[in-house]
């Protein structure tokens, strides 16, 4: 805190020390017109020209005549010379410059916080990495900035790259995000969230939701798991935004039957009719409105659908650690205790599945700074 002072203190006479001598130049000088300066420089260097033979008599006679014209010219047309200083404008300007660090400085002690101390990035990390989960991942900043941490000390864990990307996508950094996932594709090229979540990045790099790189991800993600429920979901309403509308639509009808009944169904059936009805895909509401309800609960019904994979095929630890995560972000607290108590009874013997498990619930998360 005493530097701050120190520094604030020279600054503020540094600032002041200029002004008043900026005042006291324009007191003292010689005010004139620099354009005629200029002007009366040429004539004397045509004069040295001549008189040393560089330049003919002829010539030069010429040149000076063209030089007095301009110079006539720029004096017709001369600025008023600028008002000098006065003592007493001086003496103002002496106290106001001794007026604005005093009054900086009882604004700060009033507004500001002068007791509070330093905050090291770093210790703010660790403070962030100490909060609950859903309390950090619902701002991409903070929660951005702790997986950064973590992954420079974990560079080869995928969840916490893949994290990092949805940080860094929730920031509007789409290209960032689609390096990261790069990176984390080479090292488990088969894991499907890791596919989705570049499906996502490419989508908000090109905002649009059939961008056709984004497209290539998705079926990436059917080659490894024929049945996932977004990628199957997205990819038919890119069918129909492609003028298959028949296509599309038995593809989404095929999704509703696999679906296990619930709202994601019920959204999904909402969602088909309103297409039919359409004769395509509805343009999206204009911006600041509310998705269609059955888009609202088709997204809502991604988490009930991860549940359902799980239940179906439950070795998947980075899904039931997906899945504790969103239940706990949704607030969700009887979903996330009982998948909780499913995943740790079942990966009892894998330690660092149990330690991903607990970081879903609440920090500090893997690696966080200590």
């Amino acid at each position: 805190m005493l530097l701050f002072w120190i520094a604030a203190a020279v600054l503020s006479a540094a600032a002041a020390g200029l002004v008043l001598a900026r005042a006291r130049r324009v007191a003292s000088a010689e005010v004139a017109d620099p354009a005629l300066a200029v002007h009366r420089r040429h004539l004397a260097e045509l004069d040295d020209l001549t008189e040393r033979g560089l330049l003919g008599e002829d010539e030069g006679k010429q040149a000076r005549a063209e030089a007095g014209r301009r110079l006539l010219a720029a004096a017709e047309g001369a600025r008023p010379a600028p008002k000098a200083v006065t003592p007493a404008e001086r003496r103002l300007i002496l106290v106001l410059a001794a007026l604005a660090p005093a009054l900086t400085l009882a604004l700060y002690i009033a507004l500001g916080r002068p007791d509070m101390p330093d905050q090291p990035f770093m210790a703010r990390i660790k403070a962030w990495s100490a909060e609950p989960l859903e309390t950090l991942a619902q701002d991409p900043a903070r929660f951005g900035a702790v997986m950064d941490v973590l992954n420079r000390k974990n560079p080869n864990n995928p969840l916490i790259m893949r994290n990092l990307a949805e940080a860094q996508i929730g920031q509007n950094q789409p290209v960032l995000a689609e390096d990261t996932l790069r990176k984390a594709i080479i090292i488990e090229p088969r894991n499907t969230q890791l596919w989705l979540s570049l499906a996502r990045a490419r989508m908000s790099r090109a905002q649009d939701e059939f961008a056709p790189d984004a497209l290539v991800a998705l079926r990436q993600v059917l080659d490894i798991d024929p049945k996932d429920p977004e990628a199957r979901y997205r990819l038919a309403r890119a069918r129909i935004n492609g003028g298959d509308l028949a296509g599309g639509l038995a593809d989404l009808r095929a999704l509703q039957q696999d679906l296990p009944p619930g709202r994601d169904r019920v959204g999904l059936t909402q969602e088909i009719a309103e297409i039919e009805k359409a004769g395509g895909i509805p343009k999206p509401p204009p911006p600041g409105a509310a998705p269609p309800e059955g888009q609202q609960q088709m997204i809502a019904g991604m988490v009930d659908r991860l549940a359902a994979r799980l239940a179906a095929n439950p070795d998947d630890p980075d899904g039931w650690v997906m899945l504790v995560r969103a239940y706990t972000v949704q607030g969700a607290t009887a979903k996330r205790d009982a998948a909780l108590a499913d995943a740790r009874k079942r990966y009892a013997g894998n330690p660092q599945v149990l330690k991903k498990l607990t970081d879903a619930l609440t920090a500090p998360v893997e690696g966080a700074p200590q």
